[in-house]
Order: C-alpha cells, then structure tokens, then sequence
C-alpha cells in the first residue's frame, strides 16, 4: 500500500485510471480484475482489503458498481480531489467512444444498410437482458416475499405506474415483511436522496428534464448498469417520445462495445436529445447521485457509527431489501416490452421472426451456460447482422 508521507500525485492517478477506462471491455468483473491489476498489484496504492471495501460499498449506495468502486478508490488514495479525478478519468474514454459512436449513427441511421444489419442486434439485446433479469434474479430474489416484491414492480410497470412511485411502495414493502432488523451504518442516506430526487415530474426545458430524469435514474440503480435500461425505456420511449425502440435498442448494443460501463447508454439519450451538451449532462447526471451518496457517507461515517440509532439502520435496510427485487421486476418488464416491440417481432415474413428468436435463445444460452462476455456477441451480432443483410437481399 502507499506511502502517506509521499502521496500519489494527482497526474498518476489521472493517467491510471484513463488507461484502466480505456480498455475496460467485457463487463464489472473484468473490469474489477483491471483495477486489481494496476492499482493493487502493480501500483500498490491500496491493499486488498481496501479492494474489498471498495466493491462492499459499491454495492451498498446506487449507481453503476464499477463507478463506485472507482469514487472510493480514489477518495481512499487523495481524498475528495482523487475520488472526483479518478472517476472523470476512469469515465471520459467511454463517453468520447459513445459520443462518437452515437454521431456515426445518427448521421447514418437514414441509410437502409445500417438500419437492417442493427436490426440483427436487436434480438442479442433481448438476450442479454433476459440474462440479466436471471443473473440478476439469483442474488435478489431469495424469497417468496421478495418474488411478490418482484412481481409487484413487474405489473406496475406493464401498467405505466411512475418507476419512482413504484420504488418507493417496494421499498416501504421491504421495511413491513423484514424478517428481523439489520444493522447497515450507510443505508439510510439511500432513502434521503430517493425522497428527494424529484418523484414529481415538473416540467423543465429539455435539458432541465434530462439532467432530471438522469439524476433519479442514478439514484434507483441498485444492481448495476443493466438495472439503469428499464427506467431510461421507461422514461425516454414510453413516456416520452425521444428515442424509438430500435434506437434504444442501439444505445444498449454500443454501451457494450465501448468501454466503461453499461450506464453510459445515458450519453446515447443525452446525444440524441441535445447533441454533445445532452450527452454531458445526461452522463454527468446519472452518475451524479452515487457520488454524493459517497461523498456524504465518507464525510459522516464516524457521526453515524457514534449515533448507533438501530432503528434508523433497521429501516434503511429494509427499505433497500425490497427496492432489490423491484428491480428485477422492473428488468422483466423491459425485456418483454422490448422484445414485443421491436426485438422479437412476428413480421409477415416468417423467416425473419424464426431467426430474429433463434437469435434470442441462443445469446441468452451462450450468456448463461458458456459466461460469453456480451461485447462478443454483440460484435458477433454485427457480422453476422452484415451476412443476413446482405443474402436476404436477393431472397
């Protein structure tokens, strides 16, 4: 570990964590290996216990794991001035990625050829969510209480309650059917900022509502990026007309081959609504709640241990006990919505509809059985999106 008589310089830390974004392909574990890599193995700025410490708490508080991770390695190494650096660095090779990913494909997007070969990737996304839903699903669904939780969240969905509504009920759920109180010194900050994350939609200028909506999604993630793709479909398709189907399901299929972690489908949204402003305060805002949370957690961290208030702590986790499941629910929703929509649709021509659900049935079968990273398959997806192309042309 360090030594605190020679601190790391911030410019290190900037360039470690540029490089660790760079080529942080293949998901949070892969990922998490990177960080291990360079940051405990090579660089020895933190030990291994810190590493745990880090992926504890990432967990812990909303928003993307990796992220999190990032903030509290960089807060433990400099402080608040390392955790805000070493997240923007960690952050900024993605997003140029996905900011130029989303310009080639906007501007392109009216050429026929691009829009048949992405129409191929569509049923790999139906795939990779309905993987995440049951990856998902074995670490949040451990009971009958939080399969009814689950269920709850799926049918609120289907019927186009508020995801904020919806979280907010789960979680009251989680506090009444707790089977015994927990102790968690962090959780109850989660609820604070969930109250007042704007559950009203008040109405802003475009940029206003996007911040808006990314800042509540931000603080809803528990689970990862993949729980952020409900909320934005419910948010930028449904209720509001910014993106189609077929464009959110592209958002989803870059966040994959681009660095940096699945959330930064918000820089897609953002793109696409307000150009490069859009996609900076799109992707600023959803991972703005997880930094606060984090912030404020490191800064009163000795306040709360010394309070010892068990029933605040006893309340926090049983709120976030039954926000987990509602996630799942939330994830179920999309992959079926999507899937009805535009991912797996039956078109007058039957040989389109068979492949297009081969397609989902195979990706979710390589995801579960052979752990297929999905950068692979979504690359695999886009040759093989180039071949149907080309060959159901002349049928």
């Amino acid at each position: 570990m360090q030594d605190n008589s020679h601190p790391v310089r911030i410019k290190d830390l900037i360039i470690t964590f540029f490089k660790i974004g760079s080529i942080g392909f293949g998901g949070g574990v892969a990922m998490l290996a990177l960080i291990r890599k360079y940051i405990v193995s090579e660089k020895k700025w933190i030990n291994d216990d810190d590493l745990a410490t880090a992926v504890a708490l990432g967990q812990m508080i909303p928003g993307p794991f990796v992220p999190n991770y990032v903030e509290y390695i960089g807060y433990r190494i400099r402080g608040i001035k390392g955790m805000l650096t070493s997240i923007t660095a960690f952050l900024i090779p993605g997003f140029l990625a996905m900011l130029i990913l989303s310009y080639l494909y906007f501007q392109t997007q009216r050429v026929l050829v691009i829009n048949d070969i992405f129409s191929w990737i569509q049923p790999i996304i139906i795939g990779i969510l309905a993987w995440a839903s049951v990856d998902m699903g074995k670490l949040y669904l451990k009971d009958s209480r939080s399969v009814a939780i689950a269920v709850f969240a799926l049918f609120a969905s289907i019927f186009k309650i508020t995801p904020i509504i919806t979280i907010i009920i789960c979680g009251v759920f989680g506090i009444i059917l707790q089977k015994r109180p927990k102790i968690g010194i962090y959780s109850f900050l989660q609820i604070l900022f969930i109250i007042v994350a704007n559950p009203f939609h008040i109405k802003f200028s475009s940029l206003g509502t996007l911040a808006i909506i990314f800042i509540e999604i931000g603080a809803l993630i528990f689970g990862g990026g993949y729980a952020a793709i409900p909320f934005v479909a419910k948010e930028v398709v449904i209720l509001r007309p910014w993106l189609t189907n077929q464009e959110l399901l592209t958002g989803v299929a870059l966040s994959q081959v681009t660095p940096g972690p699945v959330a930064l489908l918000a820089t897609f949204v953002g793109y696409k609504v307000s150009g490069f402003v859009g996609a900076l305060i799109a992707t600023i805002a959803i991972f703005l709640p997880s930094t606060i949370i984090l912030t404020l957690i490191l800064m009163l961290y000795h306040y709360l241990k010394k309070s010892n208030n068990n029933k605040i702590y006893s309340f926090a986790q049983g709120f976030i006990a039954g926000v987990k499941p509602a996630i799942i629910g939330f994830l179920v929703s999309a992959t079926i919505g999507l899937a009805i929509n535009h991912g797996v649709i039956i078109t007058n021509i039957l040989l389109f509809s068979s492949l297009r659900i081969l397609l989902v049935i195979i990706s979710f079968i390589l995801l579960i059985r052979l752990k297929v990273s999905p950068v692979w398959l979504i690359l695999g997806g886009t040759g093989l999106g180039f071949i149907l192309t080309k060959i159901l042309y002349y049928i």
